[in-house]
């Protein structure tokens, strides 16, 4: 095995404050509200050291030479050669994305060498700044229920949201795929912490006013419930399932004007209760009124460039074009076919659900 030290810092240390780094900007927004652009540069370092740490350790961190090769083709492929054609925005975008490859490598690297109480103290840390994150944007959305939905890329108004820690887009969502995850991973150890986790993502996605967000945490949860069990645990899933559908059936009503009662005058609440038609109906008319037409966009200009993508093209006149509300269909769109595929085939291949779950029942 490679040496585990540079110089008398061991690299997993070094790789914990790159997570720190990373994950901490990515859910405290006074760090880009304060430092701009600096931070942007920071959180690129930080990935590309992650990355640099699971190649030294590859047969440590990856599961085969194809998953490496793989890997750093894409790496180039999306970060490298923007850079070099003078497109620094789909760089910089997908730079700060490349967490979602070098994370699960971490993870494994941390295993192996014996270093998670490391780990988790890196991962509490991050998760305090979250709880900080959440209660100031839970304070400031009952003031105002669309302050979330109002923060952009950019613009004054933006920066001294995120100055005030009010989280947008980015830290809702980042809650609703905490709480499926939590579902995936603990729900066979810790139940009450899943429920806990799945409260509060639920609670902060309504009241921003984030109907996909709460409908993703749900669909998720449940499918995570389902996935990866025994026939049995599969049936109590299914048997549990149903009987919230009945308890929503006789008492569905309170339960949307609770629903109701959070969202104050936001956009779920005016959907809630505008559909003579039912929930479901409602939500299909949202659907077909606001997401449809972003993602027919996205659509259309992986059509138009399947092959290549617009990466190599100037943002500024690409931009415009995208629907920018599918992270999986904007990839595609971006990066063109074959080398979304190879991206996404990076992340779901550096992620092993039993591995992951064998790690946290030790």
């Amino acid at each position: 095995m490679h040496n585990q030290k540079f110089g008398k810092i061991s690299y997993c240390q070094i790789a914990s404050v790159g997570i720190l780094y990373v994950g901490i900007s990515s859910i405290f927004p006074p760090i880009y509200g304060y430092l701009g652009n600096i931070d942007v540069i920071f959180c690129a370092l930080s990935n590309l050291i992650l990355l640099l740490i699971s190649l030294k350790f590859n047969s440590t961190c990856y599961k085969s030479r194809n998953h490496v090769f793989i890997t750093v083709i894409t790496v180039i492929a999306i970060i490298a050669i923007p850079y070099v054609t003078g497109n620094a925005v789909w760089a910089n975008r997908y730079m700060n994305l490349l967490f979602f490859i070098t994370a699960p490598l971490m993870f494994r690297l941390f295993y192996k060498f014996g270093r998670m109480q490391l780990l988790k103290k890196t991962v509490i840390i991050i998760c305090v700044f979250a709880s900080i994150t959440w209660i100031n944007t839970m304070t400031n959305l009952i003031d105002n229920p669309y302050l979330a939905r109002s923060i952009k890329s950019g613009g004054e108004v933006t920066i001294a949201l995120k100055k005030n820690g009010v989280g947008g887009y980015e830290f809702i969502y980042f809650c609703a795929v905490l709480g499926i995850m939590m579902f995936l991973v603990f729900w066979k150890y810790r139940k009450l912490t899943c429920l806990f986790g799945f409260a509060l993502a639920f609670l902060i996605s309504v009241m921003s006013n984030y109907m996909t967000a709460v409908l993703v945490l749900v669909i998720g949860c449940v499918i995570s419930i389902l996935s990866g069990r025994t026939v049995k645990k599969k049936l109590i899933g299914i048997l549990l399932i149903f009987s919230l559908a009945i308890i929503f059936r006789y008492f569905g009503e309170i339960i949307v004007n609770f629903i109701v009662n959070l969202s104050a005058d936001g956009r779920i609440a005016r959907l809630l209760e505008s559909s003579d038609k039912g929930l479901i109906q409602g939500i299909v008319d949202e659907f077909q009124g606001d997401r449809l037409p972003t993602i027919l966009s996205s659509i259309n200009v992986i059509f138009e460039y399947y092959g290549m993508g617009v990466y190599l093209q100037p943002s500024e006149q690409i931009l415009a074009t995208l629907g920018q509300h599918s992270y999986v269909l904007d990839t595609f769109a971006i990066m063109g076919v074959p080398l979304g595929i190879l991206y996404f085939y990076s992340i779901v291949k550096s992620i092993s659900y039993n591995e992951v779950s064998v790690i946290i029942s030790t």
